[in-house]
C-alpha cells in the first residue's frame, strides 16, 4: 500500500454483517481533509483503519456501528479532537477504548438509529462497557445525550455521571440499573428524554423523577411500578411521553388520557395534569 493511500472499509453486502466488508484503498484528493462525515455502519473497520481515519482531522461526525472494533487501534480517537458526534453501538468494545474519549471534550454519543444527527451526539450501546469505564467520560462536558443500553454499567458506575448536567438524553435501558442509581442522577436537572425501559425501578425511585421537570418522554417498563409510583410521575408537567408498559400492578391510572387509533390499539397516553 503506498504512503498516500486511505484504507476504508466498503460494505459488499447487504446482509449487515461486517465479516461481508472488503477493504477498498482511496487514493487521497486534497478535499479529503476537509471530510466532515464519515458513515461506516456495518463495515469491516479494523485497527488499520482506524489508523488511516485519524488522518481526517475534520471529522465532526463518524458513525462506526456494527463494525466489529475491539479495543484494538481506539487511541487514534483522541486525535480526532474536533468530533461532535460518535456512534461505536454493538461492538466489542471495553472500559478500554473510553479513556481515550476524555479529551474530546465536544463528543457526543448517539444511536445509529438518529444518523445522520445534529451535534453533541454519543453512542456505547451494546458493548462490554461497564462502570468502570464510565469515568472517562465524566469530563465531557458538552455531552448532550448518551446511550448505555445493554451495557454492562451499574448503579455504582452512574455516580461519575453526576456532573454531565448538559445532558438532554439519557438511555439506561438495563436490567442491573436499580432506584439507587437513579438517585446518583439527580443534579441531571436539564434532562428532556429518559429511558429506563429494562431497568428495575419501583415505586421509591419515582421520588427521584421529580427533579426532572423538563422531562418529555419517559419508559420504565421493568414491572416494578404501582398506582402510588404514578402519582410521582404524573407530577411531571412537561411530559407528554410516558411509557409504563409491563408493569401489570398497575390498577387505577387516574388522570391518564388513552389515546388510541382507529381500530381501538392504544398508542399512546398523556397525563391531564390539574
Amino acid at each position: 500500500m503506498s504512503h498516500d493511500s486511505y484504507i476504508l472499509p466498503f460494505r459488499s453486502s447487504s446482509s449487515g454483517s461486517p465479516s461481508d466488508g472488503i477493504l477498498i484503498f482511496f487514493p487521497i484528493v486534497p478535499c479529503l481533509h476537509k471530510l466532515n462525515m464519515l458513515n461506516l455502519e456495518g463495515c469491516n473497520v479494523t485497527a488499520a483503519c482506524l489508523d488511516s481515519i485519524s488522518a481526517l482531522v475534520a471529522l465532526a461526525y463518524l458513525n462506526l456501528g456494527r463494525c466489529g472494533l475491539t479495543d484494538d487501534g481506539c487511541d487514534k480517537f483522541s486525535g480526532l479532537k474536533n468530533l461532535k458526534v460518535l456512534n461505536l453501538a454493538f461492538n466489542d468494545i471495553t472500559d478500554a477504548c473510553l479513556v481515550h474519549l476524555k479529551e474530546l471534550v465536544a463528543v457526543d454519543l448517539v444511536p445509529g438509529s438518529l444518523w445522520p444527527v445534529t451535534p453533541q451526539k454519543s453512542r456505547v450501546v451494546h458493548t462490554e462497557v461497564g462502570s468502570n469505564g464510565l469515568r472517562h467520560l465524566s469530563g465531557l462536558t458538552h455531552l448532550e445525550t448518551l446511550n448505555l443500553s445493554f451495557t454492562l454499567v451499574t448503579d455504582s458506575g452512574l455516580k461519575k455521571l453526576s456532573g454531565l448536567t448538559a445532558l438532554k438524553s439519557l438511555n439506561l435501558d438495563a436490567r442491573q440499573i436499580t432506584d439507587v442509581g437513579l438517585s446518583a442522577l439527580i443534579s441531571l436537572t436539564g434532562l428532556v428524554h429518559l429511558d429506563l425501559f429494562g431497568a428495575r425501578i419501583s415505586d421509591i425511585g419515582t421520588n427521584y423523577l421529580r427533579c426532572f421537570k423538563n422531562l418529555q418522554s419517559l419508559e420504565i417498563c421493568g414491572g416494578g411500578l404501582t398506582d402510588v409510583g404514578v402519582k410521582n410521575i404524573k407530577d411531571l408537567r412537561s411530559l407528554t411521553l410516558p411509557n409504563l408498559s409491563q408493569n401489570c400492578n398497575l390498577k387505577q391510572i387516574l388522570g391518564v388520557d388513552f389515546r388510541t387509533d382507529r381500530i381501538g390499539v392504544v398508542k399512546c397516553f398523556e397525563f391531564q395534569h390539574k
